[in-house]
C-alpha cells in the first residue's frame, strides 16, 4: 500500500488490513546494501523491469550524518531481539493468566483499562518485526548478490537452498510437536495449551483460535499423520549441506567463507522476521478473551444481541457501555456495520493499492514501473498450455491434485493434495505439513509461505495471479519450487 503523505506501517480499511510499503521501502533505501526497489519486490514478488532507466544516485549526505545513521542502526539491529524475548516473555505469562482466569468476577471498569493499555502497547509490539523484516530483507539481498556474483547463481537457487531449514522458526518447530502428538508421543491437551492461540487471521479479535475447537486441530493433526511425501528434518539439512558445498565448489574458498558468513548472520533474522509475530499473536489472543468477555455481559445486559457482536463495536463505544455511559445505540450501529462489512467483504479488493484523502484507488501500472518494476500480468483468460508462471520461494518438485482452501480453519488435505491459497498467515501452518506443495497467489521471498515451506522442505511457488479461480480443485498439477513453474497435467 503506499501513503505518500503520512508515516505509518499499517491501515484498515473495512476489515482488509493494508501494509504501507512506502514507509518500510523509505527505512529500506537508507540501510547500505538495500533499497526500495528491493523491498518492492521482496514484498510483492515483482520482477525488475529491464528496461527501467539507471536509478539515480542517492543524493550525498555529509559522512558525520551517515555514520550517525549507520551507528543507530547497528545499535537497534544489536537490540531488537532482546526486545522480542521480553515481549515474548511478558505476552505468554499474560495469556497464561488470562486463560486461567475466572473473567466473571473482574469488574467492568478493569476489563476497558486492559483493553485500553492493550491498544497502547501494539506500537512497541511492533518494532521486533519491522526491525527483523528490515534485517532480514537487507541480508537475503545481499546474499543473493554475493551468490550471483561469486557463484553464478543468477536464478538465485542457489541462494534460496542455502537459506533453507535453517531452524529455529517457531511455526515449522509447531508443526513438529502436532507430528509429536499424531504419533502419541505427545496429548492432543499439551497441543492445545501450546498452540491454542493462535488460528487463522489471527490479528483479527474476532477470528476463531484453535483453543475454541480441539477437535478442528485434532484432525489437522490426524490428517498429518498419513502423509506419504513428509521431507524429514535430515534431508532438509542434507540438501542445505550440499548446497553450502556447491557455494564454496562455484565460489572458490575466499568467496565462498564470504557467502557462508553471510548465511550465519542473516540466519538469526531471518528467524525473527517470523519469530517476532509470536508475541503479537498472544497479545492479540489475550485482548481477544477480555473482548468476549466484554460481549457476554453486554449480551447479558440486553445492550447486544449476541456476545460476538461487540467486534462490531468502536471501542469507545465499547468502554462507555461498559462503564454504563452510552449502551442506548449499540444495537442500531451493530445492524448498520454488519451490513456494511458484509459488504465490503463481497468486494474483490487490489492486493496493491493507494491510500489517501480521497480513500483507495488501484496501484496504476506506471507508478509501478516508474519503481523500476514489471506489473503483474492480468491476463483475462488461464493460459491455454496450462502453465502458470509464479515465483519459486521454496525449492522442490511435487505433483498431485490439488485442493483450494479459502478458510484454514477445519480445512484438511488429502494425502498428497497440493495447497492452493489466496493469501497465507500463521494460522495456515497445519495445512502447509500436510501438503505435497504450495501454490499462492501473492508473496515474495520473505513471505510467510517462502520462510515456512523451506523450513518445512515444501515446494512452493507464490505470485501466481488468478490460482484460486482458474485452477480448480481435483486438477493435477506439477509444481516446481525452484523455477516457479506450475504444470497443469
Amino acid at each position: 500500500m503506499a501513503c505518500p503523505e503520512r508515516w505509518t506501517v499499517q491501515g484498515c480499511f473495512h476489515g482488509f488490513v493494508y501494509v504501507c510499503v512506502d514507509t518500510i521501502a523509505a527505512v529500506a533505501d537508507a540501510i547500505p546494501g538495500y533499497s526500495a526497489e528491493t523491498t518492492y519486490q521482496q514484498f510483492f514478488g515483482l520482477a525488475a523491469d529491464p528496461d527501467r532507466p539507471a536509478a539515480p544516485e542517492k543524493s550525498r549526505v555529509a559522512p558525520a550524518r551517515v555514520a550517525a545513521v549507520f551507528a543507530r542502526f547497528l545499535r537497534a539491529m544489536w537490540r531488537y531481539p532482546g526486545w522480542a524475548r521480553g515481549h515474548r516473555a511478558i505476552a505468554g505469562q499474560r495469556l497464561a493468566e488470562a486463560v486461567g482466569l475466572d473473567w466473571s468476577v473482574v469488574p467492568d471498569a478493569e476489563l476497558v483499562r486492559i483493553l485500553q493499555a492493550s491498544a497502547a502497547e501494539w506500537p512497541e509490539l511492533r518494532l521486533p518485526l519491522l526491525m527483523g523484516a528490515s534485517v532480514a530483507g537487507s541480508g537475503a539481498e545481499w546474499v543473493a548478490r554475493l551468490t550471483a556474483r561469486h557463484a553464478g547463481d543468477h536464478d538465485g537457487a542457489l541462494a534460496r537452498q542455502l537459506l533453507s531449514g535453517i531452524g529455529g522458526i517457531e511455526l515449522a518447530d509447531s508443526h513438529r510437536f502436532l507430528a509429536e502428538v499424531a504419533a502419541g508421543r505427545r496429548r492432543l491437551e499439551d497441543a492445545i495449551d501450546l498452540l491454542g492461540f493462535r488460528g487463522p487471521n489471527e490479528y483479527e479479535l474476532a477470528a476463531p483460535m484453535w483453543r475454541d475447537d480441539p477437535q478442528a486441530l485434532a484432525r489437522m493433526v490426524a490428517a498429518s499423520s498419513v502423509r506419504s511425501h513428509s521431507t524429514s528434518a535430515t534431508s532438509i539439512a542434507e540438501a542445505r549441506k550440499r548446497a553450502r558445498m556447491e557455494a564454496r565448489q562455484r565460489a572458490g574458498l575466499l568467496h565462498g567463507l564470504l557467502i557462508a558468513a553471510a548465511v550465519r548472520w542473516l540466519e538469526p533474522h531471518l528467524r525473527w522476521r517470523e519469530n517476532a509475530k509470536v508475541h503479537e499473536a498472544m497479545h492479540a489472543a489475550r485482548q481477544r478473551i477480555v473482548a468476549r468477555e466484554a460481549g457476554r455481559r453486554l449480551r447479558a445486559r440486553g445492550a447486544i444481541e449476541e456476545a460476538q457482536e461487540v467486534f462490531f463495536l468502536r471501542a469507545d463505544e465499547l468502554y462507555a457501555a461498559l462503564l454504563g455511559n452510552g449502551a442506548r445505540d449499540l444495537r442500531r450501529n451493530v445492524v448498520r456495520r454488519r451490513r456494511d462489512h458484509e459488504r465490503a467483504m463481497s468486494l474483490e479488493m487490489p492486493d496493491l493499492v493507494l491510500a489517501g484523502p480521497q480513500g483507495l484507488s488501484p496501484v496504476p501500472a506506471e507508478r509501478l514501473r516508474r519503481l523500476g518494476l514489471l506489473p503483474v500480468a492480468q491476463d483475462e483468460e488461464a493460459p491455454e498450455d496450462g502453465v502458470y508462471a509464479g515465483l519459486g520461494v521454496s525449492p522442490g518438485v511435487a505433483t498431485g491434485p490439488t485442493r483450494v482452501v479459502s478458510d484454514s480453519f477445519g480445512a484438511e488435505l488429502a494425502d498428497g493434495e497440493v495447497l492452493v491459497a489466496h493469501t497465507t498467515d500463521p494460522g495456515w501452518t497445519p495445512l502447509f505439513a500436510q501438503a505435497a506443495a504450495v501454490v499462492v497467489e501473492h508473496g515474495g521471498q520473505l513471505s510467510h509461505a517462502a520462510i515456512v515451506a523451506r523450513e518445512l522442505g515444501v515446494p512452493c511457488v507464490v505470485n501466481v495471479p488468478h490460482a484460486c479461480e482458474r485452477i480448480a480443485t481435483g486438477t493435477r498439477v506439477c509444481v516446481d519450487g525452484g523455477t516457479g513453474v506450475v504444470r497443469v497435467i
